[in-house]
């Protein structure tokens, strides 16, 4: 079993992306648009695990044996093939990942800050994607954590030893009287019969 989750590497990270939707909505409220009240009343729960969370998580359930566990570094865009030089390809490209956020925050933000603002707050949002990725290109990085697992074959083992116990307890392997003078085929005979002719 393979599993993909955003994770971080260290217990102290840095959770940027969300640092500049903070700035956005920050904006928002110093040009009156936004309540600070609702600013201060905002509260979006996130956790993410480290490596030694996950592995220790594993362990404990003991149902599976880590074959592979690592950290690796994925671009916001998801690739690194754009031109850092060129304003139109960065633009395109931090409001492709402003959209992307928004599928999932769009009802969050709209439930807390109203509906009016969102258009404007992803704008801005986006502006400062492309700036982040044009200037600091380095921080404009998820990180993706992949397990490989391999199931415990003696908890497999055993798990099946129980179930054929069970089974054994449950069924009677004795076969049902027949009628007396009843042949073994007779029964065979009655459903053939009782079959169509096109089968």
């Amino acid at each position: 079993m393979i599993l993909t989750m955003q994770g971080i590497k260290s217990e102290n990270p840095i959770f940027y992306i969300w640092e500049l939707l903070i700035l956005a909505i920050n904006d928002l409220v110093a040009e009156g648009l936004i309540e600070e009240e609702k600013l201060n009343s905002f509260n979006f729960p996130l956790y993410l695990p480290t490596l030694a969370e996950i592995k220790f998580l594993i362990e404990k359930d003991a149902s599976f044996t880590i074959d592979c566990l690592e950290a690796s570094q994925i671009h916001w865009t998801g690739y690194i093939g754009m031109d850092d030089n060129d304003d139109e390809d960065i633009n395109s490209a931090g409001n492709n990942v402003a959209m992307c956020m928004r599928a999932g925050l769009e009802p969050m933000l709209v439930s807390h800050f109203g509906e009016g603002i969102i258009d404007e707050l992803f704008h801005r949002y986006s502006n400062k994607i492309a700036h982040s990725m044009s200037t600091y290109p380095e921080k404009a990085k998820f990180t993706s954590v992949t397990v490989s697992m391999l199931i415990d074959l003696f908890i497999k083992f055993e798990s099946c030893r129980h179930r054929l116990l069970y089974s054994k307890k449950a069924t009677r392997w004795s076969h049902p009287k027949k009628a007396k003078g009843q042949s073994p085929s007779s029964d065979l005979k009655k459903v053939t019969r009782q079959l169509p002719s096109s089968v």
